[in-house]
């Protein structure tokens, strides 16, 4: 958690890997990371660059699993991260199939 109180800016991350939340303007996410496995290195991208979407699929016992991804297109490689329902509800992004 990063703050400067002469500006009241404050940042928080949950964690490695996580959200990060300007909480001083109540604004959702600004930024997400991401893993680049090509480069093994941790991208962090801007919300507005930032798609969403959903796999769906059909268990052996007939129920539907639905996974929650986050994808980005950093220096032409594409980039996915799976997240929570919250997490993905709290993305200001559009919603891609």
């Amino acid at each position: 958690m990063a703050s400067q109180d002469s500006q009241n800016i404050y940042l928080c991350s949950t964690g490695p890997g996580k959200l990060l939340y300007d909480l001083t303007k109540g604004e959702m996410p600004m930024s997400v990371e991401f893993y680049n496995v090509k480069t093994r290195s941790k991208v962090s991208v801007p919300e507005t660059q930032i798609q969403k979407a959903t796999l769906k699929r059909q268990n052996k016992n007939g129920t539907t699993q639905i996974r929650y991804v986050l994808r980005a297109l950093v220096d032409g490689m594409k980039l996915t991260k799976f997240v929570s329902q919250k997490d993905w509800e709290a993305i200001n992004a559009p919603v891609v199939e």
